[in-house]
């Protein structure tokens, strides 16, 4: 996990992969749990969540993830907002803001606002910060296209593993929690991979077997360096497989912004 105070970003540049443990959004099919006496069966939640992520011809995404990290002394908070969708074969949304505080004080972000949709004929490029947008090269297309795969990874990266992570996985509680103003009633999961040693606490909505919330506490002794720090990714918005707006795909220059940089057929 790292931190930095300032990055250097051109107006309409590639976007900056934003610096995480693991970003994790996922649904699954209703199913019927096997309630014992004393917990929900734990396997039962498990394979919900895991069958529908496999499914990703169509869906939408938006998370919301604050990023704490405690140097002794520094402390940084970057706080951000993603947005991915895609419908198969050649139509994607990929949008993301963030910002950054240092010791409590606004610093600069790790990039721009930055907005990306392939509309299934052409991709287009926006720059909100500076108004400007861009029709992207059909040269450049295959790495927007790594962008959004990689974005996509990052996001269904633990929903592929859990299937066979089961005996790793624990039932801690009942909770209800709020997003975007709306109480979700969650079983509360404990994860522990071998490849994060970061604790990993997963909020699944009850019904739909929604996960909703994400959280990964780095605690001492597993950064050289000593820092501590966390992560707590939300997610308001989790459609897999639904019907998904035709507009999301639709790219609509903002009032006044200027076309720069046109691409030649």
């Amino acid at each position: 996990m790292k931190m930095t105070s300032s990055l250097c970003v051109s107006p309409i540049t590639h976007p900056t992969r934003r610096i995480a443990f693991v970003v994790l959004a996922l649904v699954g099919p209703t199913i019927t749990l096997c309630l014992g006496q004393n917990s929900p069966d734990i396997k039962a939640i498990i394979e919900g969540v895991s069958k529908t992520s496999k499914n990703r011809s169509r869906y939408e995404v938006v998370e919301t993830m604050t990023m704490e990290l405690d140097a002794g002394n520094a402390k940084g908070v970057n706080r951000s907002r993603v947005r991915i969708a895609t419908q198969e074969p050649n139509k994607f949304r990929l949008e993301s803001e963030n910002s950054n505080e240092i010791n409590g004080l606004p610093a600069e972000a790790f990039s721009s606002p930055m907005l990306i949709i392939g509309d299934g004929t052409d991709v287009w490029e926006e720059s909100p910060a500076v108004n400007q947008y861009k029709k992207v090269r059909p040269s450049d297309v295959p790495t927007i296209r790594t962008w959004v795969q990689g974005a996509e990874q990052s996001v269904f990266d633990i929903p592929s593993k859990l299937e066979t992570e089961i005996g790793k996985a624990t039932f801690l509680r009942e909770e209800s929690i709020a997003l975007d103003g709306k109480d979700m009633d969650c079983f509360v999961i404990r994860l522990v991979l071998p490849d994060h040693p970061e604790s990993t606490t997963l909020w699944v909505e009850k019904t739909l077997f929604l996960v909703r919330r994400i959280r990964l506490e780095q605690g001492p002794g597993v950064d050289a360096q000593g820092r501590t720090g966390s992560i707590t990714s939300d997610f308001p918005v989790v459609n897999i497989g639904g019907a998904l707006p035709g507009s999301i795909f639709v790219f609509t220059p903002p009032p006044g912004a200027t076309e720069v940089d046109k691409a030649t057929p």
